[in-house]
């Protein structure tokens, strides 16, 4: 029986409407089941024991390494606080066994979004992580290159382990990240991953090149990666210093490619004698009783391995201790950048007090310091705006150039130095103990001058001068005013129109001096 075109469009009409139903129908099941599952997120993750046993099993097919995972659950942290899409998987008690060089690693909590392409495959290729609670110990090995241990024990005896490791990390993080579809698939562990957070974790630096260890709470350390390849970072440390805590801000840069990588690190107010007793290098700083603060900027390789450090510091006020002397000054500033054993001093300043709030002194520095064989050499270049004379004895410490110390604050008892300028080189010790001046010259304005020469006889008065370091043994000051006093005398005493000292020995026991003067007054 043939069927009319009526009755097809009847049975058409029919077939679409059961269809329209059922789709309809459909969509309704799904939306109560994305509501219901939407409702159970929004009580807390929903635990799924099979995923844990499932990412365990993908985890332990690759390499020698064993994992175990405790729980895996999935998280709803929304469109803002998701570590790359709403919804992550958080797995707890993770723990990352390597028995071939006897490390673990504990993961108290990691959460983590997946490649959905590499799951299909049985792989497990993060796109982004967020490690809360870890406790890492990370060991800086003598060519600068980057490993891990279990123990922080300054006598741990393992060797550490995942230098490898954290070298092909930061070689792949320096490549374009691959996408989860189109023609880049590259499928290898890291391929993938977008971002790396660490909130919350014991952070410990067994710093080999230095001796010393570090430790810190690194509050959050936030690592993304760019699409060009490379990393922008920042993070927020807490570090323990001589008992107390110092912020320790950083931020930082992977070059696209891996070949270079910038640190920019600012450090809260800090007593340097708590940074000189955690690391020999810094045993200096032990001579400083002033709080520091400052900023640092590091130029690593592809190894880690440091290539140049730049410094821009603050320090208050307080005193340094030099040769036998407290020298007190009011606060400083310090610019250098060095490389392996090098430090150029681009500017230091620092203010020095004076017997009354009035007569402050500026004093400035440039120069070079080198050190080789637990000694330091300093060239240096220095300029003072003025000093009290009066005042000098303090800043001078006791014990450096001891004959022209002696001399000068001896003899020169009153007046006001003006546009000093000296060229010195020095040798000391680490510890800054055993000061020798190798090279000295310079210069220096003087007025108003009550001048010593030859005692008991009595002093220039009011003079007018030029001081001049010849070398480290021997002064010459120039006189251009000034008057003898005489004992007993009741006149004006001995005009001196011009004259000058020559004084050699510095460096011995005695010196000699030399003296040209063109006088004019009474001799009786």
């Amino acid at each position: 029986m043939r069927r009319l075109p009526g009755q097809a469009a009847r049975l058409l009409a029919r077939v679409a409407h059961i269809l329209g139903t059922l789709a309809l129908a459909l969509a309704v099941l799904a939306g109560v089941g994305l509501a219901g599952l939407a409702w159970r997120l929004s009580q807390g993750p929903l635990e799924l024991a099979w995923l844990a046993q499932r990412m365990e099993a993908a985890l332990n097919a690759e390499g020698d390494a064993r994992v175990s995972i405790r729980s895996a659950a999935i998280a709803w942290e929304g469109f803002r606080e998701g570590v790359d899409r709403p919804l992550d998987i958080r797995l707890t008690d993770v723990v990352v066994v390597d028995p071939v060089r006897g490390q673990r690693l504990d993961l108290p909590r990691l959460d983590v979004s997946l490649s959905l392409r590499g799951l299909v495959r049985g792989q497990v290729q993060p796109r982004a992580m967020v490690i809360d609670g870890a406790r890492l110990v990370v060991v800086r090995m003598a060519d600068g290159s980057i490993g891990f241990q279990n123990s922080d024990a300054p006598d741990a005896v393992e060797e550490p382990g995942g230098t490898g490791v954290v070298v092909a990390l930061i070689a792949e993080l320096a490549r374009p990240p691959a996408a989860d579809s189109g023609e880049d698939v590259r499928s290898t562990r890291f391929s993938q991953l977008r971002r790396i957070r660490i909130r919350d974790a014991g952070l410990t630096v067994i710093d080999r090149p230095l001796a010393a260890t570090w430790r810190a709470k690194l509050l959050d350390l936030d690592l993304v990666r760019a699409p060009e390849g490379g990393v922008q970072g920042r993070g927020q440390l807490a570090l323990t210093l001589g008992g107390e805590e110092v912020a320790l801000g950083a931020s930082g840069t992977l070059e696209a490619g891996g070949a270079e990588m910038h640190v920019h690190a600012s450090l809260g107010p800090v007593a340097p004698a708590a940074l000189a007793r955690e690391a020999a290098l810094f045993a200096p700083l032990a001579a400083l009783d002033a709080k520091v603060s400052g900023d640092a900027d590091l130029d690593l390789g592809p190894q880690l391995a440091v290539r140049r450090v730049r410094v821009d510091a603050h320090v208050g006020p307080g005193t340094a201790r030099i040769g036998a002397s407290d020298v007190p000054f009011l606060g400083g500033d310090l610019v250098a950048e060095g490389a392996a054993g090098d430090v150029l001093l681009r500017g230091v300043s620092l203010r020095l007090p004076g017997h009354d709030a009035d007569a402050s002194s500026l004093l400035r520095a440039t120069g070079a310091i080198h050190r080789e064989g637990g000694r330091l050499r300093a060239a240096l270049v220095l300029d003072l705006d003025r000093m009290d004379f009066a005042d000098l004895g303090r800043v001078w410490p006791v014990g450096i150039s001891v004959p022209a110390r002696t001399w000068v604050t001896g003899n020169i008892t009153a007046g006001i130095a003006r546009d000093g300028h000296a060229d010195l080189v020095l040798e000391a010790n680490e510890d800054l103990s055993d000061f020798t001046l190798a090279s000295a010259s310079g210069t220096m304005q003087g007025d108003g001058l009550t001048v010593h020469w030859l005692r008991p006889v009595p002093p220039i008065e009011h003079g007018m001068a030029r001081l001049d370091i010849l070398d480290p043994d021997t002064l010459a000051v120039t006189v251009t005013a000034g008057r003898q006093a005489q004992e007993g005398a009741h006149d004006e005493g001995i005009g001196i129109r011009s004259g000058r000292m020559r004084i050699t020995g510095l460096m011995h026991k005695d010196q000699v001096a030399t003296i040209d003067a063109d006088l004019a007054g009474p001799l009786a």
